[in-house]
């Protein structure tokens, strides 16, 4: 299935140091840990939810076209002792993700997937990257935003 493109997106990564803290009356940034000097290359971030519904975006900031990218999800849910699996009916497929473009990967429910565990896989071939295979970590309420891959790699 083919998702939403958008090329010249909006996301802006900021390193974690450099973040406004969320406490009140805090403007200042955080200044958690050293500073960043690593860039992203490949990363995944949560857009706002618009009725209920949140997009999930990789971002390809690596300056390079992404051959192909193919998603997916899988987790699961506990309830008492059983535990319940999960996984995506469809896959998004993208081909000729051009740099400085986002692709839509996931879409969650933010009421009937707040119970699963989620994660997401990915499948980028390209000519630099050759086939990678990328996972994000397994969250409570599906991913909000992490780095696949840095400039360091």
């Amino acid at each position: 299935m083919n998702g939403k493109r958008l090329l010249n997106h909006d996301f802006k990564w900021v390193p974690p140091n450099e973040r406004k803290s969320k406490l009140p009356g805090k403007d200042k940034p955080q200044r958690i840990g050293k500073p960043e000097k690593r860039k992203p290359l490949l990363w995944v971030s949560r857009a706002e939810p618009i009725e209920m519904k949140s997009d999930v975006y990789l971002m390809n900031d690596s300056g390079e076209i992404l051959d192909e990218v193919v998603s997916s999800t899988g987790g699961f849910a506990s309830a008492d002792d059983e535990i319940i699996p999960a996984s995506s009916k469809s896959k998004f497929i993208y081909n000729n993700v051009q740099p400085g473009e986002a692709v839509k990967i996931e879409e969650y429910d933010l009421v009937f997937d707040s119970d699963f565990v989620l994660g997401i896989s990915l499948q980028i071939k390209s000519k630099n990257f050759g086939e990678l295979e990328l996972n994000t970590p397994s969250v409570k309420g599906g991913i909000r935003e992490t780095v696949l891959l840095w400039d360091t790699f």
